[in-house]
């Protein structure tokens, strides 16, 4: 019964949250890391509609160790008398910053609710009028059933983005294909599984070594028509 309780807790949380993991369990040690059969990994869905979803209108507080970086959530262990978080990841202790000062067990935090297990973070200080930017990467070596069934899906995932995104598309299988998005002209850069490129071979392969040269973006930043590399 104990194991039935366990698998719908996490199934609720898969259809709530649009988050599925390969392990519902963090190694505590490196040893523990080491023995797993499969590697850490998450598949989330990015489009998920979220019947009750959080916004906050401030930036995410962080974990101060330099290689974890870990936000605060509602899985952390907290000490309100002491202004002090660990961290479920690394369990750094960590304290408040001064505008949590009035935070309590009756008045959480957003991101401290149990219900709030996704959030989102509206931060406009600071960031630049830059239009979203999506990356499909495609495997193509797989059945032509699959391939035709993930074209359909692929469809449907473009008319879902927003109207002034960016998009672009990686295709691989024997070869790796960069393709450039163009209603116009069809183009792709092949490069060679085997071989290995740097960044700098990269960008110039690709014609973006010129980007450190180009202007400031302009307002209308992600316009088709503009020459800019970076929307190509």
């Amino acid at each position: 019964m104990m194991s039935q309780d366990v698998n719908s807790f996490f199934a609720e949380n898969e259809s709530r949250d649009g988050v599925r993991m390969s392990f519902n369990c963090w190694p505590t040690s490196w040893i523990e890391a080491v023995k797993l059969v499969l590697p850490l990994g998450v598949m989330y869905t990015p489009f998920k509609k979220m019947e009750s979803g959080f916004v906050l209108p401030y930036k995410p507080v962080v974990c101060r160790t330099n290689n974890c970086k870990a936000m605060l959530n509602s899985l952390c262990n907290v000490d309100y008398r002491a202004k002090l978080w660990c961290c479920v990841i690394c369990n750094q202790r960590n304290a408040f910053p001064a505008s949590y000062a009035h935070a309590s067990e009756t008045e959480m935090p957003g991101e401290l609710c149990q219900q709030s297990s996704t959030i989102e973070y509206s931060v406009l200080s600071g960031i630049k009028n830059i239009p979203p930017v999506f990356l499909y990467v495609v495997d193509t070596c797989i059945e032509p059933d699959e391939l035709n069934a993930l074209k359909r899906t692929l469809l449907e995932s473009l008319h879902s983005l927003p109207p002034n995104s960016l998009c672009g598309l990686i295709t691989f299988g024997k070869y790796v294909y960069v393709h450039e998005i163009n209603p116009l002209v069809e183009k792709a850069y092949a490069f060679e599984g085997t071989k290995e490129y740097s960044s700098q071979d990269l960008l110039k392969l690709l014609n973006l070594d010129r980007q450190t040269a180009a202007p400031a973006p302009r307002p209308d930043y992600g316009v088709q028509g503009q020459s800019e590399p970076t929307n190509k």
